[in-house]
């Protein structure tokens, strides 16, 4: 059977892959009572290497048949296969296997389900009832609600490259699409690019290399904005574009030398901008005339309300700001734009959402909001009604927005995949891969013992905590995380090893580890991060991020009570055997000994880059005249010493208390833009 008799075959008829029912037409994919809607894509890649069974489908071919009309670009192809890989359980790459530098296939036989024709009545009739219950819906919506629910029917590549693409923005014309772009772990030599959607073509902006964020267009679609990184502080930058020539002139117009983080930067009505800032530890919506130079703080961050983002709509008569609501939840506020002219706050209407993060921009019509909390998209209308836009995805998902016309969605797909290896520090071993599920297997920490470590994967496409266990290299499941929650900190051992803390979107938990499995623990009265349990009482050291200037707080498991020790920009935290509070910093070590006093222990000569504690001291990994060392600290003497030395960065992750040996990371990194088709 020649191969498109075999892709027309496959196409009309379900099949079987192992134990997963395929459906090309509707297409569905199904193991037992578990059913995932796949985009017409994926579904395109799956059925020419399901024709191919067996056989290698070369990468360019199979990009050319699925995407016939876009330039090659292999990092759509990968997405669609790391898709198929987590609908099948695929982690070894058995099923799907990759040829390096030739293609994929698939290894499996493809078994036709027998005696179709004898449920095709059922089909037809299952299928009525499915078009009657659609018809009835979208008379609902059509008479119910402003906007129907976006439905997203196929992708399309906008950039493929081995370098970073990020920031993605639409111009108001729908005609252009400006990014930043930059080598993977080299923001510093990133640059703004457009690209033309019309013709395909792309242009580099800026004259030097910068490191760049946030970028924002003028209604004028000729001109946008930036913030630019500074070794001190941020510049937000303006930028003029000659579309005949698409030659640039930029501008300093706003700089903020004492700023170290910004919103994005809001293009609005008369020449004015809006952003969230910090300000005095609290983050302060901010507005600025470009023609007066007069600048307004509009909105400060309350207990009640926490800014972090904003977004304007396409009227220009609203902001929508987003914020959390008593520290815990998210909440949307929608602002009159003429009263904030008038630097009055009037809040036209507020949506409570859960606990997740999210980035929201407008719907063209200006009646409702996209949401992004990183892995899915969702819709909120004028009601407050929140709803799951259906998008088979295991990759991060950032910036998302409408174009201008409403038909397509533009979206930054990140892939990221990070394997954990046991390495010796000495270099008289071999480095060992412990973990590796084709995703995210991230922050593995040792155990006090060092036998074990317990470390968070995303293989299921959500973060789960494991503990592994070295000797055995058995894994086991300690925290299920049935609610799919996107925001799992790392997990952090107490000094006996039977316990392990982390945070859910900055709720503190602790689970309680024995033989027969693991309790969970949630600290529903308390808010932060934990950093480290304390050795001689049942407290846990938190920080709280939500504060302008991150606030570190002792919390006491007995009475329940959490207490502020200090607020410090820039350092990392750590206790010492009598519980004192040390303060690391990129160049030094500080003693924490009474409220607003400080007591310098160490100068160190260069910049410390990780610091991991252990029972003994900290060990500091830093770089001083193009050199990599790992330096101890002993808890015992006070004293520093240099135990190691590399020409190159090391990936470390956390060292044992022996010493011996490293968790360390190996990470692949895609990022690019990807334009979804919505009808």
């Amino acid at each position: 059977m020649s191969d498109l008799s075999k892709i027309e075959e496959l196409s009309k008829n379900l099949f079987y892959i192992d134990n997963f029912c395929i459906d090309i037409k509707r297409g569905i994919i199904t193991l037992a009572e578990e059913v995932h809607t796949v985009e017409p894509k994926v579904m395109t890649v799956l059925l020419h290497l399901a024709a191919n069974a067996g056989n290698v489908v070369e990468q360019e071919s199979l990009f050319a048949k699925v995407w016939p009309k876009s330039v090659y670009s292999p990092g759509s192809i990968r997405r669609c296969i790391t898709i198929l890989r987590k609908i099948f359980q695929d982690d070894t790459k058995t099923l799907i296997a990759t040829h390096p530098k030739r293609g994929y296939s698939l290894n499996s036989s493809i078994k036709l389900i027998a005696n179709q024709s004898a449920s095709v009545d059922y089909q037809h009739i299952y299928r009525a009832i499915l078009l009657l219950l659609l018809l009835g819906a979208v008379f609902f919506y059509s008479n119910n609600s402003e906007t129907s629910i976006p439905i997203i029917t196929d992708s399309r590549p906008i950039t493929s490259t081995k370098q970073l693409e990020d920031f993605a923005q639409l111009s108001p014309n729908g005609q252009y699409i400006a990014f930043v772009r930059h080598p993977i772990n080299k923001h510093l030599e990133g640059h703004i690019w457009l690209k033309d959607l019309a013709n395909d073509k792309e242009y580099k902006l800026s004259k030097s290399s910068v490191y760049a964020r946030n970028i924002n267009w003028h209604a004028n679609s000729k001109t946008l904005l930036y913030v630019s990184v500074k070794n001190q502080g941020l510049d937000i930058v303006r930028m003029s574009i000659n579309l005949d020539t698409m030659n640039s002139n930029e501008s300093v117009i706003l700089s903020k030398p004492k700023l170290n983080w910004v919103s994005s930067v809001i293009w609005g009505p008369n020449n004015t901008l809006y952003y969230i800032a910090n300000k005095a530890s609290k983050k302060t919506l901010f507005s600025f005339n470009l023609g007066s130079g007069e600048q307004k703080e509009l909105l400060t961050a309350q207990d009640s309300f926490s800014p972090f983002e904003l977004a304007l709509s396409n009227n220009q008569k609203h902001l929508a700001i987003i914020g959390w609501h008593e520290r815990k939840n998210s909440q949307i506020k929608l602002l009159s734009i003429p009263q904030l002219e008038n630097s009055t706050i009037e809040v036209v209407q507020q949506w409570m959402l859960d606990t997740g993060h999210y980035d929201i921009s407008w719907h063209p019509n200006d009646t409702s909001l996209l949401l992004n909390d990183g892995k899915h998209l969702y819709h909120l209308d004028s009601s407050g009604k929140i709803e799951k836009i259906l998008y088979e995805n295991f990759q991060f998902i950032r910036f998302a927005h409408f174009s201008p016309d409403g038909n397509s969605i533009a979206i930054i797909s990140e892939k990221l995949d990070i394997d954990i290896w046991l390495s010796p520090l000495d270099k008289k071993q071999q480095d060992r891969l412990v973990y590796d599920s084709n995703s995210m297997d991230r922050n593995p920490k040792f155990s006090p013992t060092g036998e074990r470590f317990a470390f968070i994967t995303e293989s299921k496409g959500y973060p789960q905590i494991y503990i592994h266990h070295l000797s055995s290299g058995n894994n086991q499941l300690v925290y299920k995380n049935t609610e799919k929650n996107l925001y799992v900190s790392p997990p952090k051992w107490n000094p006996l090893g039977n316990k392990l803390t982390f945070a859910i979107a900055g709720l503190p938990i602790i689970i309680n580890l024995d033989n027969q499995g693991s309790e969970i623990e949630t600290l529903n009265y308390a808010q932060g991060v934990p950093l480290q349990w304390y050795q001689n009482e049942q407290a846990l050291l938190l920080v709280d991020h939500e504060q302008a200037v991150p606030e570190f707080i002792k919390l006491d498991l007995t009475t329940k009570q959490a207490s502020k020790i200090v607020n410090k920009n820039g350092d990392s935290a750590y206790l010492n055997t009598n519980d004192e509070l040390l303060l690391i910093s990129k160049s030094s070590i500080d003693k924490f000994i009474t409220t607003g006093t400080l007591e310098r222990i160490h100068d160190f000569d260069g910049q410390i880059l990780q610091a991991y504690r252990t029972s003994k001291g900290i060990y500091l990994y830093a770089k001083a005249k193009k050199q990599f060392a790992m330096w101890f600290y002993s808890f015992t003497d006070q004293s520093i010493a240099k135990i190691s030395q590399w020409d190159s960065n090391q990936r470390i992750v956390d060292i044992d208390s022996s010493g011996d040996f490293l968790l360390t990371h190996t990470v692949e990194m895609e990022k690019d833009i990807v334009l979804l088709t919505v009808k």
